[in-house]
């Protein structure tokens, strides 16, 4: 039985660490966000992110920016011009929905 709980625990363990990782991830999403976003166009889009956490949660946002993993944005901005937004767009890194 022991060798059964330490495993469980093992997975459990693992399971919340990467639930903590992701929240950290989702934090810098929203962080990164605000500051090249800020306020300006409050009321246009939304953003969702990958694990379904809303950055303003509008009720009639114009569109809203899909953000499929935690890379996304640095897949839009690392090397910002229109073929980075492109290919974040082609490889589903993002969707516009």
């Amino acid at each position: 039985m022991d060798g059964k709980s330490s495993l469980e625990d093992d997975a459990v363990a693992r399971i919340d660490a990467a639930a903590a990782q992701t929240e950290r991830e989702a934090q810098v999403a929203f962080s990164v966000l605000q500051h090249i976003i800020g306020n300006d166009q409050a009321d246009a889009f939304d953003v969702r992110l990958w694990n379904g956490a809303r950055w303003r949660n509008l009720p009639n946002p114009r569109f809203t920016l899909v953000l499929n993993h935690p890379g996304a944005l640095r897949a839009m901005f690392s090397s910002p011009s229109e073929l980075a937004l492109g290919e974040a767009f082609i490889y589903s890194s993002l969707l516009l929905v």
